[in-house]
């Protein structure tokens, strides 16, 4: 969970590449701990999958974040 915690603080402080920033919102997915989070990121999400940056993996809680118009 630190280094899950440790890339959040690294995200909030704009310190991540873009690519790392893809890798890390799909970790988020992937885990879960996304659905855990502010909303911002799940919007932040939804837009990199909507983008073909992450999947959703058969989540089914994507449902619960609506794509923008």
């Amino acid at each position: 969970m630190l280094h899950l915690t440790n890339k959040i603080i690294e995200f909030e402080n704009g310190e991540m590449e873009d690519e790392e920033v893809g890798h890390f919102f799909q970790e988020l997915i992937d885990t879960e701990l996304l659905w855990h989070l502010q909303g911002t990121y799940q919007r932040i999400a939804r837009t990199l999958v909507d983008a073909g940056v992450c999947h959703w993996q058969g989540n089914r809680k994507e449902k619960l974040i609506p794509r923008r118009s």
